[in-house]
């Protein structure tokens, strides 16, 4: 009888046990995303908006050091939160844009050996910083800044609805693949294509 009650004890501890550990494990499974994720999608793959597109001083203009950069924040209730930072890189691209047409003029007044400063000739025709993007682009820039909703990883699967008060559409989702510090997304499958998901496959880095 005692080592009945014995081995009982031994298999309730080992069942429990078991439990337990898998609770863990799926835990530790859905929660793999959990943190704060950054990307930065170089302009030269965005289309700008920028109202100076086809001129020809836009072939003097250095994109390397122009990005859009895109944060994920996922957190451990279910919610997430993203980030994209307009104003900074509405900002960088004016900066580019401005010096390469800046580039441009001396260049032309120089081959031209015209009597006139760079900041005359922009004068005369009109060109500033705060001209390079027009303010319909602007605000459609602008549309794109905040996004947040509910989230969900299952298989290698992420769910995401379109606001907090929303349910994850499940027929919608993106692939994706993830490390310690390196998450990816690798498709979307299902509705309308996101912005961003004409870049993917698309590598964050895991920054908290």
């Amino acid at each position: 009888m005692k080592n009945k009650i014995i081995k009982k004890s031994i298999l309730c501890v080992f069942v429990f046990s078991f439990v337990l550990l898998c609770l863990i494990s799926c835990g530790e499974k859905n929660n793999e995303i959990i943190g704060t994720w950054e990307t930065k999608i170089p302009h030269t793959k965005l289309s700008s908006g920028s109202t100076h597109d086809d001129r020809e001083y836009m072939k003097y203009v250095d994109f390397d050091n122009v990005y859009k950069r895109q944060v994920y924040e996922f957190d451990d209730k279910g919610f997430y939160k993203k980030t994209v930072y307009v104003d900074e890189y509405i900002e960088d691209y004016k900066n580019a844009v401005f010096d390469g047409i800046k580039l441009y003029y001396a260049e032309m007044i120089a081959k031209n050996n015209l009597d006139i400063t760079v900041e005359e000739a922009l004068e005369a025709d009109k060109i500033t910083k705060d001209s390079i993007i027009d303010s319909a682009s602007i605000k459609k820039l602008k549309k794109e800044e905040k996004a947040e909703g509910k989230y969900k990883v299952e298989e290698g699967n992420l769910y995401l609805s379109a606001a907090r008060e929303y349910e994850v559409d499940e027929s919608i989702y993106i692939t994706y693949s993830i490390t310690e510090t390196e998450l990816v997304f690798k498709k979307q499958v299902g509705g309308d294509v996101l912005d961003a998901a004409k870049f993917f496959p698309l590598a964050f880095t895991k920054t908290k």
